[in-house]
């Protein structure tokens, strides 16, 4: 991965993510491969239609039905990372607008189902 945790450069990082996916699977490594605690600050900064369109990419990487074969690995970042987000949700931080709140819901949602295949 080549993300250097910046805002500006977010829309870049999910056109890769959509792009590689096939990469991915091949490397049996996604989430795994990412600084969480980095891009949880990343996401503070973020619209709603870029947690909409991330929330989208990593969904397109876990989004087959066997992904304990290729992404077992990945089980504890998933774990960090939704636990990271639903911290981020119930903190202190303005979170912004509803719809932002609600993106971030979601992706928790999704990742909970990743996770219920991974198990």
């Amino acid at each position: 991965l080549n993300f250097d945790y910046k805002i500006e450069n977010i829309d870049a990082f999910i056109e890769d993510i959509v792009d590689n996916r096939n990469n991915y699977i091949d490397q049996h490594t996604f989430l795994k491969r990412i600084d969480i605690s980095k891009l949880i600050e990343v996401i503070k900064q973020c619209s709603s239609q870029q947690i909409h369109d991330l929330r989208r990419a990593i969904n397109t990487i876990y989004s087959f039905s066997n992904i304990n074969e290729f992404f077992m690995d990945d089980k504890p970042s998933l774990i960090q990372f939704k636990n990271s987000i639903e911290k981020l949700l119930s903190g202190e931080n303005d979170m912004g607008d509803k719809i932002k709140r609600l993106q971030l819901s979601w992706f928790i949602d999704n990742l909970d189902r990743i996770l219920n295949k991974l198990s």
